[in-house]
């Protein structure tokens, strides 16, 4: 599976748990804070252009953020990444080697 399809099957997990819960993604963004900032109250985490640029597929998420959006979803951080395919029977083939493409299988829990 190539990058950019890993990140658009991620932004489709983080667009149906925030849609479940009855959130924009304002909401969402509102929701991901980076702890207090003083009299104004908690500091945004995320912008609503980040919350945006996930669902669109168009960023890289990191792992502290991955967690921060599971524990803000109410899920875990391995329920947001998408299933990709694995490769099994694969071998180091020399330079001179014809590779034959590897035998796919999907992962499961």
């Amino acid at each position: 599976m190539e990058a950019a399809a890993i990140k658009m099957a991620f932004a489709k997990l983080v667009i149906d748990k925030r849609t479940k819960r009855g959130w924009s993604g304002e909401d969402l963004a509102k929701r991901m804070t980076g702890g207090p900032r003083g009299p104004g109250g908690p500091k945004p985490h995320m912008s609503r252009a980040m919350v945006s640029k996930i669902e669109q597929g168009a960023c890289d998420v990191t792992i502290t953020r991955l967690y921060e959006l599971a524990r803000v979803l109410g899920t875990t951080p391995h329920r947001l990444l998408p299933r990709v395919p694995k490769v099994e029977d694969v071998h180091d083939a020399s330079p001179d080697e014809t590779v034959v493409h590897p035998k796919l299988t999907e992962t499961t829990d």
